[in-house]
């Protein structure tokens, strides 16, 4: 499985917006799995409409209603899906946050749990917000199994683990992605599998896309 993640970044144009959507799209392929954050936050209200019209024929786009939507392809199952709120706004610093959550099916049976979310920036007054978001992405993802996280985590150094083994499938100073592995529900032990992470140039604020590949397979 393939799996992206990209911020759109804030206060971009229509047309860079879209520029750099397609870039990620055309690099990960649509047979990836898309994690988004920044999704009409502090731009004008289009990019979600955006992104349905270029993915809905090939992925299932859950969160539509959030800035940080996760995107299945259709070649995969959509199990089950929820997004739950992370933190509340706090005016001129943060936005609500919320983890948008999928289990997906993979072929031969195994489902996988995905999670996307975005941490406030540090500001002194966002601190409890930010350690709500930690609690509520570890609490959630250590529902899954076997599964991955996404986040512009929003911190350089200090992040603490999420799920108890998990591997890094890309790590790029504050967007992060993680992946692990345990057991089938037969009990069979697994273990994960990630090629070299890709990086799609972008410069959204600093923020690049990042894509790679993870196999669950035996341990």
């Amino acid at each position: 499985m393939i799996v992206t993640f990209a911020n759109m970044g804030r206060g971009v144009t229509t047309l860079e917006f879209q520029r750099n959507f397609d870039r990620v799209v055309r690099r990960a392929g649509l047979r990836s799995v898309f994690g988004w954050v920044e999704i009409d936050e502090a731009d004008k209200p289009e990019e979600m409409d955006y992104l349905v019209d270029r993915l809905h024929k090939t992925h299932l786009i859950v969160g539509d209603n959030t800035n940080a939507p996760l995107c299945i392809p259709r070649h995969l199952a959509l199990v089950d899906w929820d997004v739950e709120p992370a933190c509340k706004g706090l005016a001129g610093m943060t936005p609500n946050r919320v983890i948008t959550q999928a289990t997906i099916g993979l072929p031969g049976g195994l489902e996988v749990g995905g999670n996307v979310t975005h941490v406030p920036k540090y500001w002194p007054e966002t601190t409890s917000r930010r350690k709500e978001v930690r609690q509520k992405l570890r609490q959630e993802s250590k529902k899954d199994a076997n599964g991955f996280w996404l986040a512009d985590t929003n911190t350089r150094k200090g992040w603490p683990t999420i799920v108890p083994g998990e591997k890094t499938l890309f790590d790029a100073g504050i967007d992060r992605g993680k992946v692990w592995a345990t057991e089938r529900r037969d009990g069979k032990k697994l273990k994960t599998i990630t090629s070299k992470p890709s990086v799609i140039p972008l410069n959204i604020d600093g923020h690049d896309g990042h894509s790679n590949r993870v196999l669950w397979v035996a341990a």
